[in-house]
Formats: C-alpha cells, sequence, structure tokens
C-alpha cells in the first residue's frame, strides 16, 4: 500500500464511521518515514520504502493503561487495522483487540503481539505515560 493509499483508505475508514478527528490532511514524509500528529494525545508514524510503499505503521498515545482505554487510541487503532486490512471490517478489527486481551477490563495488558495474515501487531505501554500500537508488513 502507498502512502497516498493509505491516507485515502484511511481518511475513507474514518469517515465511514462518523470519525472525522481521524481525518488525516497531509502526512509529513522524510527520509522514508512519515508522520502525522491528530491531536496533543495521539499521533501516528511510519516507514516506507524507495517505491513509497508502507512497511510499518505506529499509533503513539500520551497516556498508560487506564488513560488509553477512555481516549481515542482504542478507535484510531481499529481504525488503522480496517486500514491496513481491506477485508476486515469493525467486528473483525474488534476480534483482533480480543485476541490480544485488549478490550478486556479485568486484565492490565502492558505488552501484547499477535499475527494475522502475514501481518504483525504490536501494543505496548512504556512507563505507564505512552501507549504505542504497531502494524507490520501492512498488505
Amino acid at each position: 500500500m502507498t502512502v497516498g493509499d493509505f491516507t485515502e483508505t484511511f481518511n475513507a475508514v474514518a469517515e465511514k464511521n462518523k470519525l472525522y478527528y481521524l481525518h488525516i490532511s497531509k502526512l509529513k514524509i522524510e527520509h522514508k518515514k512519515f508522520q502525522y500528529t491528530f491531536n496533543d494525545e495521539l499521533s501516528m508514524i511510519g516507514t516506507i520504502d524507495s517505491k513509497q510503499k508502507i512497511q510499518e505503521v505506529m499509533l503513539i498515545g500520551s497516556g498508560g493503561f487506564k488513560k488509553r482505554i477512555d481516549g481515542n487510541l482504542m478507535t484510531a487503532m481499529i481504525a488503522l487495522i480496517m486500514t491496513t486490512n481491506s477485508d476486515y471490517n469493525y467486528d473483525n478489527a474488534q476480534d483482533l483487540l480480543k485476541e490480544m486481551g485488549l478490550l478486556d477490563k479485568n486484565e492490565n495488558v502492558i505488552v501484547s503481539n499477535t499475527i494475522r495474515n502475514r501481518v504483525k501487531y504490536k501494543f505496548k505501554i512504556k512507563n505507564n505515560d505512552m501507549t504505542t500500537f504497531r502494524i507490520i508488513g501492512t498488505k
């Protein structure tokens, strides 16, 4: 998926699900990396190859476990999963997060990884003040 395709697809997913605050106006691209800041608490970075194809995308949310449940990070994670997996709908994305243990309120997940369709998903809370969700090997 190229950077242009990614931006277009991500915005379509956000619009379809009425997540207008997740709209990407223009990704900042430098040195085979891209970046976008949604707000003070949520941003996205990624890597691209020489053909402008995305290799990895990472969402970064401020705050630890408690804050991420209340914030926009979980919704952005679902939108990102649906963007990078064209055959996934909301329920498929939610199932992936359940598989990772991220929707169980009784569980304090600090690190979780899974692989689906040759795509790696990684979730991590660092020092209880930064949460990351990475997708590696996007289709």
